[in-house]
C-alpha cells in the first residue's frame, strides 16, 4: 500500500511538471514580440555595475498592450540611476525631455503611441520601453464592417470619377483662362532649438583604446546646449561615476581592468551619450616552467634518492623556491633559470616555483612521488595515471654539489666593495666548471669538488654565481647562490700610510711598511725626498711595499689620475731618532 502511494505522488509530480512546462513554452509563444523587443532595449541595459534597476509601468502594465482609454497613468521609480530621460513616438509634449528618477505623470492620447524612459546612473545605462494600442470604441464595434464599406467605396469611387471625366473635357471647352491672384502674408520665424553635441575622447581617440595597467589615461570632454552631464563606467571606477560638467579633462593614473567609460547628457527632449572602451592588455606576458628530471607534471624515485629540479622563465623579475613538506634547498629565492639537485628524498613531495613582474604573479610545480624497493642507481621504468597510462622512466642521481655565500643558501645583501666567501661541496663529481653574472675572474673555469674562496663584490644589482658538477657517467648537479649588491657612492681618493700611521718615526737605519690605497683613480706615480729608488716611478692604485734603510728624515709621496685628468694626491713624513 505504501509503494502504491509512492508510485501515485511521483506520477502527480510528473504530470504536474508537464504541465508547467507547456505553459512556460505557451507563454514564450505570446510574448514573442515583447522578447525581440527586450533584446533590442538590452543593448541599452550593458553598462550595470550597480545592480541599477527600473520599474516602468503604465496602467499597471510593464509590458505592451491595447486599450480603449485615452487616459494613461505612468509610473516609474529608478533604483541607482541619477538622471532619467523620457522619449515617445509620436512626440508628446508631456512625455519628452528630463525627468525624475521617481514619479507619476496622466497622460492622454489621441493615437497608439510608444512610451521609452531612459535612465543612467554612475555604471551606464538602463532603459524600458511600453507600447500603448489605442483602439476606440466605434472602431471596435465597426471591424466587422470594414471590408463592405470598402467595396462599396470603391464601386461609387469608379463611377464618380467616370463622371468627372466628361466634366472636364466639356470645362476645357468653355474655360477662360485667368490669373490667380496670391495672398501675400508676413512670414513668421520658428524659434529653432540649438542641436546639442557631445565631444568625447580618451587619450585623444574617439575608438576602443589599449594601455598597459599602469599607463595612465586622459578623459577629454565637451557638451553643448545640453543641461546635464553625467560620467559613467562599467566596470565601476571611482574617478569616473558622477555628475560632471560639461566641459573638462580628467586623468586617470591608472587601471587595474579593462573597462568602458562613459557620458550621458541631458537636454530639453532627450539626451546625447558616447562610450569608449579602454583595453588593458599586459605588455610582456609570464611565463613559468618548472621540471624534475625534465618532467613536467610529476616524476617517481626511489626512496632515499634524489631527483634534478630545473626552470626557466620569460619576462620574470623576481621567483620565489618553496617545497611541501619543506626541503632545505629549495626555498627562498632563486635566480629566473637554472637547474638545482635534491637528494636523500624520503617523502612525496611538491616542489614550487613563484614568479612575478611588474604586471603579473604565476606559480607553478611538480610533484615528486617516493617508491620503495630497487635501490641504487641506473634507470626504472613505472607507469602512472596522468590523463592516461604514461610509462615514465627517470634517472636517479647520485651527485650534488651545494653552493653557500657567507656559508647561507642565499640570497644575501651586501654592499659594494665587500668580501664574501663561497664555499662548495660536491659528493661523487669529478670535476666542476663555475660561472657569475656579471662577470667575476675569480669565479670562472674550473674548481675542485669542494674548497672556498674570497670575492670582492666590485659590481652593483643582482650578481649570480653558479657551480656545474660531474660525475664519471656524465650526471649533472648544480646550484646557484644570489648575492644583492647596493651600489656605494664614494668620494674619489687616495690614502698613504706608514706602519699602519699618516706619518712615522723610526729608528736610524731601520725600515718602514707602506701602503695605500685609492678609489675612483686608474694610475699612479710615487716620489721620495731624498730619492729611494724603491719609492719612485709608476705603482698600482692599491698595494704594499718594503722601504729602506731610512737613515734620515724623509718624505714619501704618491699622486693618481683619474679618468677625467684629475689629480687626488697623499704625503707621509718619516723622522728618524
Amino acid at each position: 500500500m505504501e509503494l502504491e502511494n509512492k508510485n501515485n505522488k511521483r506520477n502527480k509530480t510528473i504530470i504536474f511538471g508537464l504541465i508547467a512546462l507547456i505553459l512556460i513554452l505557451l507563454f514564450l509563444i505570446i510574448s514573442k514580440s515583447q522578447i525581440v523587443k527586450n533584446l533590442r532595449l538590452s543593448l541599452a541595459n550593458i553598462l550595470n555595475p550597480y545592480k541599477s534597476s527600473l520599474e516602468f509601468k503604465i496602467n499597471d502594465h510593464s509590458y505592451d498592450f491595447e486599450t480603449k482609454d485615452k487616459n494613461l497613468n505612468i509610473k516609474w521609480e529608478g533604483s541607482n540611476v541619477i538622471l532619467c530621460v523620457a522619449s515617445s513616438s509620436p512626440e508628446i509634449e508631456e512625455w519628452v525631455g528630463e525627468k525624475n528618477i521617481k514619479g507619476e505623470e496622466k497622460i492622454s492620447i489621441n493615437t497608439s503611441t510608444t512610451f521609452s524612459l531612459t535612465c543612467a546612473g554612475p555604471g551606464g545605462l538602463i532603459s524600458k520601453e511600453i507600447s500603448v494600442n489605442l483602439i476606440s470604441k466605434k472602431e471596435a464595434e465597426l471591424k466587422p464592417l470594414f471590408k463592405k464599406i470598402e467595396i462599396k467605396k470603391a464601386e461609387e469611387k469608379e463611377k464618380e470619377k467616370t463622371k468627372n471625366i466628361s466634366k472636364i473635357a466639356t470645362a476645357k471647352t468653355t474655360a477662360k483662362i485667368t490669373t490667380p491672384t496670391k495672398k501675400i502674408t508676413p512670414s513668421t520665424k520658428k524659434q529653432v532649438t540649438p542641436v546639442p553635441s557631445l565631444i568625447f575622447k580618451i587619450n585623444n581617440s574617439e575608438q576602443e583604446i589599449n594601455v598597459k595597467p599602469d599607463e595612465k589615461i586622459t578623459i577629454v570632454w565637451e557638451a553643448k546646449n545640453v543641461n546635464k552631464c553625467l560620467a559613467f563606467s562599467q566596470p565601476i571606477n571611482f574617478d569616473w561615476n558622477t555628475l560632471i560638467n560639461l566641459k573638462g579633462t580628467k586623468t586617470i593614473e591608472k587601471l587595474d581592468q579593462s573597462t568602458t567609460f562613459g557620458i550621458f547628457c541631458t537636454y530639453e527632449k532627450g539626451y546625447i551619450t558616447k562610450s569608449i572602451k579602454a583595453n588593458v592588455y599586459i605588455p610582456n606576458p609570464l611565463k613559468v616552467e618548472i621540471k624534475a628530471n625534465d618532467q613536467s607534471e610529476r616524476v617517481f624515485v626511489y626512496y632515499n634518492s634524489g631527483v634534478t629540479l630545473s626552470w626557466n622563465t620569460e619576462n620574470a623579475e623576481k621567483c620565489e623556491a618553496s617545497s611541501l613538506p619543506e626541503v632545505e634547498n629549495w626555498k627562498g629565492e632563486i635566480p629566473l633559470s637554472g637547474k638545482r639537485s635534491i637528494t636523500n628524498i624520503t617523502k612525496d613531495t611538491k616542489f614550487s616555483i613563484k614568479c612575478s613582474n611588474k604586471y603579473q604573479t604565476m606559480e607553478k610545480y611538480v610533484e615528486v612521488k617516493v617508491i620503495f624497493g630497487g635501490g641504487g642507481g641506473g634507470r626504472i621504468g613505472v607507469t602512472a595515471s596522468t590523463g592516461g597510462d604514461t610509462s615514465i622512466t627517470t634517472t636517479l642521481p647520485s651527485i650534488s654539489v651545494n653552493l653557500k655565500v657567507n656559508n647561507q643558501e642565499g640570497p644575501i645583501n651586501a654592499n659594494q666593495g665587500d668580501s664574501v666567501t663561497l664555499s662548495w661541496q660536491a659528493t661523487n663529481a669529478n670535476s666542476c666548471t663555475v660561472s657569475a653574472s656579471p662577470y667575476y675572474s675569480e669565479w670562472s673555469g674550473f674548481k675542485e669538488p669542494q674548497g672556498s674562496i674570497n670575492i670582492t663584490l666590485t659590481k652593483s644589482g643582482t650578481t649570480t654565481f653558479s657551480i656545474s658538477c660531474v660525475d664519471e657517467n656524465g650526471n649533472d648537479a648544480v646550484d646557484q647562490v644570489i648575492v644583492y649588491v647596493n651600489e656605494i657612492t664614494l668620494t674619489k681618493f687616495v690614502d698613504l700610510k706608514v706602519n699602519g700611521s699618516d706619518n712615522a718615526k723610526v729608528v736610524k737605519g731601520s725600515s718602514v711598511n707602506v701602503k695605500w690605497n685609492s678609489y675612483g683613480v686608474n694610475s699612479c706615480t710615487v716620489s721620495s725626498s731624498p730619492y729611494l729608488q724603491e719609492w719612485s716611478g709608476v705603482k698600482p692604485p692599491t698595494g704594499e711595499a718594503i722601504i729602506g734603510p731610512i737613515n734620515e728624515r724623509t718624505s714619501l709621496s704618491i699622486s693618481c689620475l683619474d679618468e677625467e685628468g684629475r689629480d687626488y694626491t697623499d704625503q707621509a713624513i718619516i723622522e728618524v731618532e
